[in-house]
This record gives C-alpha cells, sequence and structure tokens, in this order.
C-alpha cells in the first residue's frame, strides 16, 4: 500500500506535493492509481535530490535545464524512465515540450500497464500547483 499524494491545494491539503488528507485521515492509492503516481514521483525526482540515493533521480541539471536540450535525448530518457516503473509494460506516445523562455517543460505520456489498462498524464514537470 502506497500513501496519496496531494497534487492541488485545498483547506485539508494546503501543501502540493504532501500527503494527501480527507477528514484528518492518510488517503491509500492502489493498482493504476498508485502506478501513476509512481510515475510522477520518479519524473518529478530530480537526480543527486535524495543524500541516501544520490545517484537516483532524473538528470535535469545535465540534460534538461541546458541551453539547447536535445528533444530526442529527452524522449529516451523519459521513456526508460517510466518503463522502469513496476507494473509498466512500455510506453505507448510520450511528448516532451520545453519552453525555453521559461526553463520548464512538460511531459505528455500514454503508458501501457501489464495489466492491459493504459495510464496517461499531462503535467509540467517543475510547476508546482497553489503556488
Amino acid at each position: 500500500m502506497d500513501l496519496q499524494i496531494a497534487y492541488a491545494t485545498d483547506a485539508e491539503n494546503p501543501i502540493a506535493g504532501d500527503l494527501k488528507m480527507t477528514n484528518g485521515q492518510l488517503l491509500a492509492v492502489e493498482g493504476v492509481d498508485a502506478i501513476k503516481q509512481h510515475i510522477r514521483v520518479r519524473l518529478q525526482w530530480f537526480k543527486g535530490e535524495w543524500p541516501q540515493s544520490p545517484s537516483e533521480g532524473m538528470p535535469y541539471w545535465s540534460h534538461v535545464i541546458i541551453k539547447n536540450p536535445k528533444s530526442r535525448h529527452l524522449r529516451k530518457m523519459f521513456t526508460a524512465a517510466i518503463e522502469g516503473v513496476p507494473g509498466v509494460s512500455r510506453v505507448a506516445s510520450l511528448e516532451v515540450e520545453i519552453n525555453r523562455s521559461t526553463r520548464d517543460a512538460r511531459v505528455v505520456f500514454d503508458a501501457v500497464l501489464e495489466s492491459g489498462d493504459v495510464v496517461s498524464d499531462d503535467f509540467g514537470l517543475f510547476e508546482v500547483e497553489g503556488f
């Protein structure tokens, strides 16, 4: 069992990215929703961010937040990260949109799970809702 993460703010969840609560209780997430959450966490984790495992995470400083990121390389990098999530069979489609002026990146993907379900998501990598 995993705990659900709040992706938006509300009265009970004032901080996006923190554990989600409803009526004062932490919420569990399972199945397809848990896999989708795992993908988001993996894609938003900067390499070196966690001191206990500095080699883990996405190499944003060296491959994305640079002057001329290479789209083909980014697609391979994000595809490998998504396909590395337990329960994901393959990435059916993936788009990486880079906004050079704001240095933001947006990822849009469809991933086929081992169960046959399809998980789709579209989110900004460096944006946090509510700030």
